[in-house]
């Protein structure tokens, strides 16, 4: 099974909204980024790049994303929707990816406590504290978990 066309637009329009386009590398915690959130290795302080090339780049480290979210749960083609979105955009950030005991809960099915897992980390509470706008996301990530343990009956 494959990610459906309809979840992949959804999560790229998504990400294009919540991480805006920037032309110009920048410093985050992960280093350079340029684009939609695009960090590595190939991106160095003062490369700039065209909306064109971004959305290019967008593909390709959300179908790398999207690899990486079915090795670390490997149902993860069974969610609905609005789960593999939300658990895919967070992967794209390394949020969840960097919360293993996140992970382990929806692998077990146990999905409102990998909610609640999700949200009890430092990043989120400096986020809320600060006001920044990861805890939104993060929040969004959760909602969906929550959403979906209390479709399961847990």
């Amino acid at each position: 099974m494959a990610l459906s066309n309809e979840v992949f637009n959804n999560t790229k329009q998504y990400l294009r909204e919540v991480e805006d386009l920037s032309e110009e590398a920048y410093k985050d915690g992960k280093g350079n980024s340029i684009g939609y959130g695009h960090s590595g290795p190939d991106v160095k302080t003062g490369d700039t790049i065209t909306e064109e090339q971004a959305e290019r780049l967008l593909d390709k480290d959300l179908k790398e994303k999207y690899a990486l979210a079915k090795r670390l749960m490997p149902k993860f083609d069974t969610f609905p929707a609005p789960v593999q979105q939300q658990v895919l955009s967070s992967v794209y950030r390394g949020s969840l990816s960097g919360s293993p005991k996140t992970i382990k809960l929806i692998n077990e099915g146990k999905f409102s406590e990998a909610a609640k897992e999700f949200l009890n980390n430092n990043e989120y509470r400096k986020s809320v504290a600060e006001e920044t706008g990861v805890a939104p996301r993060m929040e969004a990530v959760a909602s969906a978990l929550q959403n979906e343990g209390q479709n399961q009956g847990g």
